[in-house]
């Protein structure tokens, strides 16, 4: 199978990751793969590391009326750079990228497939980014299929590919220098993702608070993520306001995330919008509990376990409580254990080659 991905930005995130997961195993079970990407970065540079070859190309932004005008002109031409490779399939690791994919599929003879990782794509994004032309749309939970069903999308064209996602490892032997910055702390709280407006730190911080009252424990919480421009002089004062300046840490990006895993009790998630959160599930696969708002997909990561990780309110209070009693409840292990267990095997990188081919209905 020969595949060609198309990852327009070079920095951190969950799609990035997830493709990065994705090009090794890939590699290895027999398949071609290239990546086009827009720019240099992380990204590539990890794509270089594990010799995977990509193609600078910028491609137009489909969303851009300007750029629209000329679309067919500037997609064809980065033809030019991959037209003698021949490739079975064209896959936006994005939706964004949809319209790109099946442009460039039609021209080299191949099918396009789109990586539908957010639920933002349910209602008119759908339609903008023109889903129901793709041979393939790839949703990453059942919850983005079955919203996506109802959007005109031909259901014989929707299929549930799960990311793949290994066990985080760590690379560190001894106490890592964000956890030595707050010493009085006793137990520590991960956010793990990019830190903005999405993602809502700001709310994760006041969970902390309601914890270390209800609990009478010195919690802290470590902020592991890239930062949008802007939001961290909101983050920061909310951090200041409720007295935690010695109580949460902003790590910056690390990798690998083990090296925040290996070191903390439990993840939390407060974001505003999700698909399947790939932040929650590393944590559980490293054996580490994560509780979370109430977000779209959750279902699929914790069914019978539901109740123990999602409160029934989102609010900070009602995510403190629950993470309160969950570290009071002696089934907490086990629970944590039995859910890494089976996303183990729902995620398991090793097996990620088959799905593929068969969700793409390639021989």
């Amino acid at each position: 199978m020969r595949i060609l991905f198309i990852q327009t930005s070079a920095g951190t995130g969950g799609s990035k990751s997830s493709l990065l997961a994705a090009l090794p195993v890939l590699r290895e079970s027999g398949c071609t793969v290239r990546v086009l990407c827009g720019e240099e970065g992380s990204f590539t540079e990890r794509c270089r590391e594990m010799g995977v070859p990509f193609t600078i190309v910028r491609l137009p932004e489909w969303r851009k009326w300007a750029e629209r005008l000329f679309f067919s002109f500037k997609v064809d031409r980065a033809l030019e750079l991959i037209r003698d490779e021949g490739f079975d399939v064209v896959i936006a690791n994005e939706m964004w990228w949809a319209p790109h994919a099946r442009r460039l599929a039609s021209r080299l003879g191949a099918k396009s497939a789109a990586v539908v990782r957010d639920l933002i794509a349910v209602g008119p994004k759908a339609k903008q980014y023109r889903l129901d032309r793709i041979d393939r749309v790839l949703c990453v939970s059942d919850a983005i299929r079955g919203g996506l069903a109802g959007q005109g999308v031909p259901g014989d064209r929707l299929t549930v590919l799960y990311n793949p996602i290994s066990v985080p490892g760590k690379d560190l032997n001894g106490v890592p220098e964000w956890r030595t910055r707050c010493p009085g702390v006793q137990r520590w709280l991960g956010y793990i993702g990019k830190i903005g407006d999405r993602k809502n730190q700001v709310q994760a911080v006041r969970v902390l608070a309601h914890l270390r009252e209800l609990s009478g424990v010195p919690w802290g919480l470590v902020l592991a993520g890239d930062a949008e421009s802007g939001y961290l002089e909101g983050l920061r004062a909310e951090v200041t306001n409720l007295g935690l300046q010695d109580a949460v840490v902003e790590a910056g990006h690390v990798t690998p995330v083990g090296n925040v895993l290996g070191f903390i009790d439990a993840v939390i998630l407060t974001s505003r919008r999700e698909g399947l959160p790939r932040s929650l599930i590393e944590a559980l696969l490293a054996g580490v509990p994560a509780f979370s708002f109430t977000l779209d997909g959750l279902d699929e990561i914790y069914e019978e376990h539901f109740s123990m990780f999602v409160p029934g309110a989102d609010t900070d209070l009602s995510l403190a409580r629950i993470i309160y009693q969950g570290f009071e409840n002696e089934n907490l292990d086990a629970a944590t254990r039995s859910l890494s267990a089976r996303l183990r095997l729902r995620h398991n990188p090793a097996t990620y080659p088959e799905r593929l081919r068969s969700a793409l209905a390639l021989s």
